[in-house]
């Protein structure tokens, strides 16, 4: 930046912290420079923001429904089961997990989950 303005790197610190204490044309060089870069970092965020939001969002994953067989994938665990009930507002669900491993409360905010259309091995 102070090689764009043309001065010392402690103008640009006096040009940021004590502004009074420089002169009115090295004050505005400095300041054009400033800006200059913002609006260069700012358009390269934004380039760089829109080239990541991808141009069609997929639609959104229906919630399981009762019935449903599910994997859920919790952190390094794997579990499998048919979903017993859901919340209302698609919040939670439990399932039965395979094997008589019990109920178990589910958060689709935290745990993936992947809706399989395999029987359930308790049924015959």
């Amino acid at each position: 930046m102070a090689r764009l303005a043309g001065v010392s790197g402690s103008t640009v610190r006096r040009a940021l912290k004590q502004p009074y204490a420089l002169t009115p044309s090295t004050l505005a060089r400095v300041q054009a420079v400033l800006d200059d870069l913002r609006a260069t970092s700012a358009s390269a965020h934004h380039r760089a923001a829109d080239s990541l939001v991808p141009a069609t969002r997929p639609a959104p994953r229906p919630a399981p429904t009762p019935g449903t067989r599910v994997q859920v994938q919790r952190g390094h665990r794997t579990i499998r089961g048919t979903v017993d009930e859901c919340m209302p507002d698609g919040t939670m669900l439990w399932i039965w997990q395979d094997h008589g491993h019990g109920r178990l409360l589910i958060d689709p905010h935290e745990d993936r989950i992947v809706a399989v259309s395999e029987p359930s091995p308790n049924q015959p």
